[in-house]
């Protein structure tokens, strides 16, 4: 996957539900951001999936946006994690750092046992 001439090793897909209206700009900086983050792990995940949603679609409301991020490692189960929030930027933020420290642990442990 190319985004902004940098080649990805792994695939990252960003999805939003009905409600949330983003530009490729943002899936764009998303997927940048995404990979800058979990770079040094590249050689073991497959694939990232990003999902926004916003919880009370047009109602609007504090901690109304989620972000859920799954990641796949090759041969191992999938990882996913979760954030609550204002806005789309913070709860990516918050749980891009959710998914880092979960896959860097789990390499920890992998590279401990192997």
């Amino acid at each position: 996957m190319e985004t902004n001439n940098i080649r990805h090793t792994f695939e990252i897909r960003v999805h939003t539900d009905d409600h949330i209206h983003a530009s490729e700009h943002f899936h764009q900086e998303i997927e940048s951001a995404l990979h800058g983050k979990l770079r040094k792990f590249e050689k073991y995940i497959t694939t990232a999936e990003v999902f926004f949603t916003d919880m009370n679609s047009r109602k609007g409301g504090p901690d109304d946006k989620k972000c859920a991020i799954e990641l796949h490692l090759a041969g191992r189960k999938p990882y996913a994690v979760t954030a609550k929030g204002a806005t789309l930027r913070e709860v990516f933020r918050l749980s891009s750092k959710k998914l880092e420290r979960v896959v860097r642990d789990t390499i920890s442990q992998y590279k401990k046992r192997h």
